[in-house]
This record gives structure tokens, C-alpha cells and sequence, in this order.
């Protein structure tokens, strides 16, 4: 008997230390944990947002920048942003001109940029994983200003 009161009172006395856990808005799902184990270990190179470097022709302007790597093999996308003095930023090389890997640089085409207009541009090195973004470097460094054509 004394054995039972034990046992019951060892039972009550874990069931309290146990803590609850309401619903939790994780970085981490558990469907999405097997992609976030990727990152145990892994080291990226380089570990800052190399700056974009611009050549200016007739369709717009071409950009190109230092590949990013993650020792873990995951793949790394960027986010692409054009300045322009006195307007907000704008996302460009997406859809068909999102960045290309070519050897150790990533490439792509402005083919928005307006002739006569000076931009910048930044890059940031970002993963993702279904959709949404897991890690990413600070953006980069602005770019010399470049222009289509002739700067007014």
C-alpha cells in the first residue's frame, strides 16, 4: 500500500514539474525541421553581401556579384534592389531575370532601367525554405551609380 501512495505521489509530484505548451509560432515547423537541421554545422562564404558591379548597354544595365555558398549545399537565392534619388527602392532581376549563377559570380539584366537615369543597386544573399526566408546576410554595400545609355 505504502509502495502504491508512493508511486501516485511520484506520479502527481512529475506531472506538475512538466511544463504546458500552448501553440507556438516556431521559425521552425515540424514540417520544415528536416531543412533547418541543414544549417548545423554550415558555413557561408563569403559571410558579407559582396557589392554588385555594373556595366550600362543598349537593353539596360548588367549586374554581377560573388556567388554565396553554404557549406551545407543549401541553395542560395537573392533579393536584387534598385536605388534611384528621391523614389523607393524597387525589387528588379526577378521573373526572367533573376540572377543566374555563371562560374563563382551571379549575374542578371536591369532591362527596367530607364535611359539617362543614375541607380544603385544592392544585393542580399538570401535561403529559403517554402517561400519563406530562413537566414539571409545583411544587404550589401550600394553600388557605383550606373546609368543606360548617358547619365543625364
Amino acid at each position: 500500500m505504502r509502495k502504491l501512495i508512493a508511486i501516485a505521489t511520484i506520479s502527481a509530484a512529475l506531472a506538475l514539474l512538466q511544463p504546458t505548451f500552448g501553440s507556438t509560432n516556431a521559425m521552425f515547423s515540424q514540417t520544415t525541421n528536416n531543412q533547418s537541421n541543414q544549417f548545423a554545422g554550415a558555413t557561408f562564404s563569403p559571410t558579407v553581401a559582396p557589392v554588385v558591379s555594373l556595366t550600362s548597354n543598349a537593353n539596360g544595365i548588367s549586374l554581377s556579384w560573388s556567388r554565396v555558398s553554404v557549406s551545407s549545399g543549401v541553395t542560395v537565392s537573392y533579393i536584387v534592389m534598385r536605388s534611384t534619388a528621391g523614389a523607393p527602392a524597387t525589387q528588379v532581376c526577378t521573373g526572367v531575370d533573376t540572377p543566374v549563377h555563371t562560374g563563382t559570380s551571379m549575374t542578371c539584366n536591369d532591362t527596367s532601367a530607364v535611359t539617362g537615369v543614375p541607380y544603385t543597386y544592392t544585393e542580399q544573399p538570401v535561403v529559403l525554405v517554402s517561400s519563406t526566408t530562413t537566414w539571409s546576410l545583411p544587404t550589401s554595400v550600394a553600388s557605383a551609380s550606373a546609368c543606360v545609355k548617358k547619365c543625364r
